[in-house]
C-alpha cells in the first residue's frame, strides 16, 4: 500500500510551507503553487501531480496541520478499508451538519473505532483517493462550476462512482485557524486532532466504523408525524362514530358589507372617486 502526497499551495501562505515539508518528508517538487487564484485549477494540477504508480493520491491544503509519521500512519490505514472510497484525515466541527457529525463522534468515542463513515465528502483541507479514479475525475470535474474544488470532488465520487467517504478518527489532520482565502471564516477546526507531536503509527487502525448520524426522526417537520396504529391502539374510536344529535355551531361573518370600492376606477382622464356601493336594503331600480 503507497500513498503520493502533494500540496496546494497559495502565496499567501507561502511561510506555512516549509515545516510542512519538513513533517511530510516531501521537496518542493511536491508542491503546487496558485498562478491565478483559481481554486480548481490549482488542485487540478496538484491531482495530475500525483504519482499514477501509487495505490491512493492525496492532496493537502496550504493550512493543514499534520500530525507525525502522517504517510506511513496513513498506509498502515488505508490497507484496513472494507470498500472503495475517498478518504478524509479530517472530521471538522461546522460541515455538513454540526449535530449529526457530533453524534457519530459520541459514538466512535463510546464504540472505540478507526473510521466515521459519511455519504459524501464533506471538507477539503485533506483528500485521499484511489489514483486509478483520477483520470476519469478530472475531465468531469472540469465540466462544473462549483467554486469549490473540494466540492467537485466529492460530486464526483458520489454521483459518477456512487463512493462514500471514510474520515479517520481521531483525525490526522487539523486546520490552521487563519482567516480562509475564500471567506470562509475562522473556527474551521477538527473534533479530535491527535496532535502535531503524536505519531499516526499508534493508533490502532481497523475496519470499524460508525455511520454519520440520521437526523432526528421529527426533523424539518412543524408537527409530529401520526402515529401508526398498532395492536395496541388500532380500535376503533365508538365516540368517533356517533352521529351528532344537533346542527354543529357554524362561525358567521357578521361585518358589515364595505360601502366605498376598495380600488380607484381608472379612467383615460385622471381618476374618478371610488363610487359608493348600493345599500342592500335598497330595492333594485
Amino acid at each position: 500500500m503507497r500513498l503520493s502526497v502533494k500540496i496546494m499551495a497559495h502565496k499567501k501562505r507561502a511561510h506555512h510551507i516549509p515545516g510542512l515539508l519538513e513533517r511530510l518528508g516531501l521537496t518542493d517538487d511536491d508542491v503546487i503553487w496558485d498562478r491565478r487564484s483559481d481554486r480548481w485549477d490549482t488542485g487540478r494540477r496538484a491531482w495530475e501531480a500525483v504519482d499514477q504508480s501509487a495505490d491512493w493520491g492525496c492532496v493537502l491544503q496550504d493550512d493543514a496541520v499534520v500530525c507525525n509519521d502522517f504517510i506511513a500512519g496513513m498506509e498502515k490505514a488505508l490497507a484496513t478499508l472494507p470498500e472503495r472510497c475517498l478518504v478524509s484525515p479530517y472530521v471538522g466541527t461546522r460541515r455538513p451538519s454540526a449535530s449529526r457529525v457530533e453524534r457519530s463522534v459520541q459514538a466512535a468515542r463510546k464504540a472505540g473505532v478507526s473510521w466515521i463513515r459519511m455519504p459524501s465528502l464533506n471538507w477539503g483541507v485533506g483528500i485521499i483517493a484511489p489514483t486509478d479514479i483520477i483520470p476519469g475525475m478530472l475531465p468531469w470535474c472540469d465540466r462544473q462550476t462549483y467554486p469549490n474544488y473540494d466540492r467537485r470532488i466529492g460530486r464526483y465520487a458520489i454521483d459518477v462512482l456512487r463512493l462514500p467517504t471514510w474520515c479517520t478518527w481521531p483525525s490526522l489532520v487539523d486546520h490552521r485557524d487563519d482567516d480562509s482565502l475564500v471567506g470562509h471564516g475562522r473556527g474551521r477546526k477538527a473534533h479530535q486532532f491527535i496532535g502535531e507531536d503524536a505519531s499516526a503509527l499508534d493508533v490502532k487502525w481497523g475496519s470499524a466504523h460508525v455511520d454519520l448520524g440520521n437526523r432526528p426522526a421529527n426533523s424539518g417537520r412543524r408537527f409530529p408525524k401520526r402515529p401508526i396504529a398498532n395492536a395496541v391502539n388500532d380500535q376503533p374510536n365508538v365516540n368517533a362514530l356517533r352521529v351528532p344529535t344537533q346542527a354543529p355551531f357554524v362561525a358567521r361573518n357578521r361585518q358589515k358589507p364595505a360601502q366605498v370600492l376598495r380600488v380607484a376606477k381608472t379612467q383615460r382622464f385622471g381618476v374618478d372617486a371610488p363610487p359608493k356601493r348600493p345599500d342592500a336594503e335598497s330595492p333594485a331600480v
